[in-house]
């Protein structure tokens, strides 16, 4: 009985669709899609990752539990972004809310280039002169 079961599933393995020919299956390697120098803070505590918004190069803290890239709003001033309502409200750790977005025309980490985004302002500061313009979150990795 168990001899017959064995043949049984040996034969029924062999018409799985898994079992078709090497030439046939896909492509499954990694490939590297982006690749991003990145700079520590001089305490060396935080990365910083460089991006190029509207042709300026700026440095965004990354954040890698965050959910949307955002910039400060000093940084979208000095960038001359045009602001506009924002889909999303977003509260810092304090409850500070912004619903406020800054519409980039291009973005650019690495090879990844972006066209007419709208990045949410950063709801609070960090300090007087701090080595980023805003936070790189998931939506951008």
């Amino acid at each position: 009985m168990r001899i017959a079961a064995f043949f049984i599933l040996v034969g029924l393995a062999g018409l799985h669709p898994g079992s078709a020919a090497a030439a046939d299956a896909p492509d499954c390697r990694l490939k590297m899609l982006n690749s991003i120098a990145i700079t520590l803070t001089p305490e060396g505590d935080r990365v910083l990752v460089p991006m190029t918004i509207n042709g300026t190069d700026k440095m965004f803290l990354l954040d890698t539990g965050g959910a949307a890239t955002q910039i400060t709003p000093v940084a979208a001033s000095d960038l001359k972004l045009m602001l506009v309502a924002s889909d999303v409200k977003m509260l810092d750790l304090y409850g500070n809310a912004s619903t406020t977005a800054a519409k980039v025309d291009s973005l650019t980490l690495g090879r990844m280039h972006d066209k007419n985004a709208k990045l949410p302002i950063l709801p609070s500061t960090f300090g007087d002169n701090p080595p980023f313009v805003g936070i790189l979150a998931a939506d951008y990795m």
